[in-house]
């Protein structure tokens, strides 16, 4: 069973309203000067518990029920205000939470949700962790607070229900000065030194720069991140956006299970993508067309940085694949393949001199750039035994990528063997000031491609924005990631399906990983007597289960093995890891070591990181999966399940298939998800969107038309 971070809840208005008093304050001019330092200010001065703001021009304010009257109330905030110099007028009105969450308006619900979420903020004894600056809930981990910021996860649940967690950070006023960050116009915070926490600074605090902080990274280099998920250990897993999640649905139980109560959407039903293993690339692939190819190498800075970094592609190539590149100059133009060392972008900019990035090239040059600053070598030197280097796979894949688009052909996989019945094609919207371009890429059965931008007097670009338009109606969803569709006889787009990115993403069974990681696997020990009651019980659940019959005598021979050897132990209390038949890989032991897991949180021999671990509990973000959903087909896209990390960066988004005809699933839409295996995508990981979309994005950068810049660099 999968799970979403989809929230379904429950509000018991009637008990909110006994123990709590709801303020809501607008303002009434349409100057926002002073309306976030009113909201900050509502945690220092107004005797609130919780403030919540998500946007328009009013907030709610949480106060402890008789804690201060109303007229008491609004007294307060005018004094704030003329202390601080707020001008902005605003009214003050007292709220019944059982009208504003039952009007109909499930923002207004979800406000008074967010609300109670927020003054989580105050439940706790480490209030250092927990902050509810600017009506936002920030959670802290202690890890997080360094020498020039610290950086907290948001909680937040949206528009849609789903749970959101984004990075926050906070950083000094004096790191930021010395990386010339302009910052006139953002708030000030200072660390209370009652609470140690962070506060909007008021106008008669005093504090020096390095004692102030303002919401902002110091610079792009030092943006802060937050890993997904990493279940290595129990203090690596609640460093992440899943540990954070966790400890955030625990205290609303803790807390606030008088008033709300939360449950993440279960996805009963799922089907697994079938992999296609010509999308799968070897080593050999990779050597077999190199061998092929004329590549030539230039060193288009000349310095001894890239010299070294020359001789190590150089060296790399002869290792691995037998291939000498060719040495050429940064004039010299080529009908072959380039590979070329440059700057990166911010060394050209800063620089004045022209950007190889966005100089165009000609027809017949496939140039790929390799930028200095960003290649880090490591000892200069790459695993000659394997002879292995991620970044040097994916520059091969790139010049592939750029070489298929050259001639017109996809030879990186033999397109023929996916069976589609027509012409297939892939349109891209992107945004150039507001405005829609389209770009078309047709692919014939054989393989053979053609990519051209349409004009906005095509009938293609007509045909594809009225498609998207019925479904987008502002015409500005970003969220749309392409169209494919085939043509009739006469031009005309037929059987389509929009692709959208949702707000969605899977999580995995949070409380499950959380009793294996805090589990003490060298003192998994059970009462004798009570084993082999549980071996009986196993057995009987195991046999209700609908398996073969080869199946069946492998786990009731299994069974009677570990029974066996137990009431032969004269030991009365038994220590499960000491016993091989428990411990193996066999299919009664893995099928055992879940079943006493589940019955008493046992941890037997559990390689966190093993086939049996990631079938049971991550699900949810390993491989390719999908479901029906109303009218949508939903899938996301997880790791790769053999040789996965411990860590896992980002969450697996869910994307939603739209078709035209709801009867076409099974077919020819069902039919491009395997294309979402291609591995020369991200390298070594399945890629988000069906390859075709790699190849458009490529002649987009590669022509031209993008506000980014052109081509692609790898660092």
């Amino acid at each position: 069973m999968l799970q979403t971070n989809k929230i379904h809840y429950e509000l018991d208005c009637d008990k909110i309203n006994a123990d709590f008093d709801v303020f809501k304050i607008t303002r009434t001019t349409n100057s926002y000067m002073g309306t976030a330092k009113i909201i900050d200010g509502a945690l220092e001065d107004y005797h609130s518990i919780a403030v919540n703001y998500q946007q328009g021009n009013s907030f709610l304010i949480l106060i402890k029920k008789g804690s201060i009257s109303e007229y008491q109330f609004r007294k307060n905030v005018q004094y704030f205000c003329a202390s601080q110099n707020i001008e902005s007028e605003f009214k003050i009105t007292q709220v019944n939470i059982n009208d504003l969450a039952s009007n109909g308006k499930k923002d207004d619900e979800l406000q008074v949700m967010q609300l109670l979420l927020n003054s989580l903020s105050n439940a706790k004894n480490e209030k250092k962790h927990y902050q509810n600056l600017t009506g936002m809930l920030l959670y802290q981990h202690e890890s997080w607070v360094r020498k020039n910021d610290m950086h907290f996860l948001r909680i937040q649940i949206d528009g849609e229900s789903m749970l959101q967690t984004n990075v926050v950070t906070f950083s000094k006023l004096s790191a930021l000065k010395k990386y010339h960050v302009n910052v006139d116009k953002k708030a000030r915070y200072i660390l209370d030194e009652g609470t140690n926490r962070l506060r909007r600074k008021l106008s008669d605090d005093v504090s020096e720069d390095e004692q102030t902080y303002i919401e902002k990274p110091i610079s792009k280099k030092h943006k802060n991140t937050v890993d997904f998920i990493d279940f290595q250990d129990q203090s690596s897993f609640y460093r992440t956006k899943m540990g954070i999640t966790l400890r955030f649905l625990e205290d609303v139980e803790k807390y606030l299970s008088s008033y709300v109560k939360l449950r993440v959407e279960k996805i009963p039903s799922y089907k697994n993508v079938q992999v296609s293993h010509q999308l799968q690339l070897s080593e050999d692939d990779y050597k077999q067309w190199i061998q092929g190819q004329q590549i030539q190498l230039i060193d288009a800075v000349g310095n001894s940085q890239s010299g070294n970094l020359a001789d190590y592609i150089q060296g790399f190539f002869l290792t691995a694949y037998g291939t000498s590149l060719n040495l050429g100059s940064e004039n010299q133009e080529s009908n072959g393949l380039t590979i070329k060392i440059i700057h990166n972008r911010d060394y050209y900019e800063n620089s004045g001199i022209p950007d190889p990035h966005q100089i165009e090239n000609s027809d017949q040059q496939v140039i790929q750039h390799v930028t200095i600053e960003d290649f880090k070598l490591k000892n200069e030197e790459f695993d000659t035994k394997k002879g292995k280097d991620a970044r040097l796979t994916k520059i091969i894949q790139e010049l592939w990528i750029k070489q298929d688009i050259k001639q017109n052909h996809l030879t990186i996989v033999e397109w023929s063997s996916f069976s589609f019945e027509n012409d297939l094609y892939f349109a891209y919207r992107e945004f150039l000031n507001r405005r829609p371009v389209y770009y078309e890429m047709q692919i014939q059965q054989t393989g053979a491609f053609s990519i051209k931008k349409l004009e906005s007097i095509d009938s293609a670009a007509y045909q594809i924005e009225t498609k998207l338009n019925s479904f987008d109606k502002h015409s500005f969803d970003y969220n749309i990631e392409g169209l494919v569709y085939t043509k009739n006889d006469s031009g005309e787009i037929q059987n389509s399906a929009i692709i959208r990115k949702s707000s969605q993403y899977t999580i995995p069974a949070l409380t499950a990983i959380k009793t294996i990681l805090r589990s003490p696997i060298a003192g998994s020990k059970l009462n004798k007597t009570h084993l082999l009651e549980l071996l009986d019980s196993f057995y009987a659940d195991v046999t209700e289960t609908e398996f073969d019959e080869v199946t069946a005598k492998k786990i009731l021979s299994g069974t009677n093995d570990a029974k066996s050897k137990i009431t032969d132990s004269h030991d009365e209390v038994i220590t499960l890891n000491d016993y091989r038949v428990f411990c193996g890989q066999s299919l009664f032991a893995t099928r055992f070591r879940w079943y006493i897991f589940d019955e008493e949180e046992i941890v037997v021999n559990h390689h966190i990181r093993n086939e049996s671990f990631r079938g049971n509990l991550l699900q949810s973000l390993t491989d390719i999966r999908y479901y029906n959903e109303g009218d949508a087909i939903c899938y996301f896209v997880g790791v790769k399940g053999k040789g996965m990390q411990s860590k896992i960066p980002r969450a697996a988004t869910i994307r939603k298939i739209y078709p035209d005809l709801l009867d076409g699933r099974d077919t020819e839409i069902l039919k491009l998800l395997p294309l979402l295996s291609a591995t020369f995508v991200r390298n070594g990981q399945y890629t988000v969107l069906p390859f075709p979309f790699k190849y458009l994005r490529e002649f987009i950068n590669t022509n031209g038309n993008n506000s980014e810049g052109f081509g692609e660099s790898i660092g």
